[in-house]
């Protein structure tokens, strides 16, 4: 009789065991999981204003840029804790702008449309706070990241098209530093979709120039 028992119990424990491990499976295949790889493109519109104080004469003057423009980015890092992505960052942006030279001689020169063109090249981090074991990196975050711009302007003429180094204005070289606020919302296992905002304030002062860059970026983005 208690043979049969014993039997009887081992029967029933190893078909629970086998009915809890298939849930085990089809909720794992449910779960939003990351190993370890993070990958993020971004399509932004972005607001750019560049200013450069050089000297002119006995005084100093302000070359100024400021207009809009489509920037791409790349980011490419890791996850830490399925809680916080660190990544490298990639970007690139081309538009139209006005352009402000003061210290032109020429009246044609002082206010003219001109070719923007934005290049960046950083690191950052983003940090998810509400956390939810089957659904990680998912919703509001905040992020940081700092690096490395150029934003270069050129003569417009007939259209959005670089000529050659003659028709270079200025450049405006910047150690930038940028945070950033998002939401992201899944729509596959590993992919996710968000939109996001960021601000970014850079300069770099030496003893012959000033230069000094904000840009306003609203994104949507793809993420992994």
């Amino acid at each position: 009789m208690i043979k049969k028992l014993l039997a009887t119990t081992a029967i029933a424990l190893f078909l629970t065991s086998q009915a809890f491990a298939a849930d085990t499976r089809t909720d794992a295949s449910k779960v939003h999981a990351h190993h370890g790889f993070y990958f993020s493109a971004d399509l932004a519109l972005s607001y750019a204003t560049s200013e450069d104080i050089v000297p002119h004469w006995d005084d100093k003057v302000a070359l100024k840029c400021n207009g809009w423009m489509p920037y791409s980015e790349v980011r490419v890092g890791g996850y830490i804790a399925n809680m916080v992505s660190v990544y490298g960052a990639f970007g690139l942006g081309l538009g139209k702008a006005d352009y402000e030279n003061p210290s032109a001689h020429d009246s044609d020169k002082r206010k003219m449309d001109a070719v923007i063109m934005k290049a960046l090249l950083g690191v950052g981090a983003e940090f998810y706070p509400f956390q939810n074991k089957e659904s990680a990196l998912y919703g509001l975050y905040f992020g940081l990241s700092v690096g490395y711009e150029m934003v270069k302007t050129q003569d417009y003429n007939d259209g959005l098209i670089y000529h050659s180094a003659k028709d270079d204005l200025n450049d405006f070289p910047s150690v930038f530093i940028r945070p950033e606020i998002g939401y992201d919302w899944w729509f596959s296992p590993r992919w996710r979709f968000g939109v996001a905002f960021n601000y970014s304030y850079g300069k770099i002062d030496d003893d012959w120039e000033t230069n000094t860059n904000h840009s306003f970026n609203f994104a949507i983005r793809i993420a992994r």
